[in-house]
């Protein structure tokens, strides 16, 4: 994300979603807290709705076994991709 535009639009695609609380987009850490219910909604879910906004999305600590590098590197070349469709 590159403008509080573009956070702004993460936050109403994700608080349309049935279940969630509470949407926090921070811009500058490039990360987002979602509160809610686990009964209604999953994390796959959240982030469809993410990338559906036209943006990239992953679980933070999702996976315990997967390298925090490899991580970054996934969520930059998803970010660059997305760019360059912007751009295009």
């Amino acid at each position: 994300m590159t403008c509080s535009a573009c956070s702004s639009h993460v936050e109403k695609a994700v608080g349309k979603l049935d279940g969630v609380k509470s949407v926090t987009v921070h811009l500058l850490q490039n990360t987002m807290t979602v509160e809610y219910d686990d009964n209604v909604l999953n994390d796959s879910e959240i982030v469809d709705a993410v990338k559906k906004a036209g943006y990239g999305a992953f679980v933070a600590g999702g996976n315990k076994t997967s390298n925090p590098e490899s991580e970054k590197n996934d969520a930059a070349a998803i970010e660059s991709q997305q760019m360059k469709t912007r751009l295009i």
